[in-house]
């Protein structure tokens, strides 16, 4: 075989194989960005991984072999002070196309549980399926927002 058709015929390999390795990387990375669904929301991001309750191991960053074992997240924010509760979660829960189907005050927290048609995964509280999880302090000026619901603390 000459030399000039054979360094045509790598060349086209080379290129066959980095076509396929660019593919590999974008699906790869197209699985990694899914799996944040709370991508919306900018703050510090916690992620569990294995269990769906708080027995969960946190994470702040995932190693690979862990992007199918997310079973939660949740991200912290400091808010501004005269923000209201109630105009701070329907803002947040409209990033998400969710509908707020419950609210607690407790120990100076507000809850908001809501519903996104984004998600699959989520629980039952009080017979209604949520998935997505507000909770704002407005004595520590601060929000966690979590999916299904927050599994750590507020």
């Amino acid at each position: 075989m000459p030399k000039r058709i054979f360094f045509e015929k790598c060349k086209q390999t080379l290129r066959f194989l980095l076509a396929v390795l660019l593919c590999a990387i974008t699906a790869v990375c197209t699985l990694a960005f899914s799996l944040i669904k709370l991508s919306k929301t900018d703050g510090e991001r916690e992620f569990f991984v294995g269990s769906a309750s708080s027995q969960g191991l946190r994470r702040t960053e995932l190693e690979f072999f862990e992007l199918g074992k997310v079973t939660g997240e949740s991200v912290y924010f400091q808010i501004d002070g005269e923000m209201l509760p109630h105009v701070l979660a329907t803002d947040v829960a409209k990033k998400y196309r969710a509908e707020i189907v419950r609210v607690e005050y407790a120990c100076g927290v507000y809850s908001f549980y809501a519903y996104s048609p984004l998600w699959v995964n989520g629980v039952c509280i009080d017979g209604r399926f949520v998935n997505l999880h507000i909770a704002i302090d407005l004595s520590r000026q601060c929000c966690t927002v979590g999916t299904p619901i927050i599994f750590g603390g507020y």
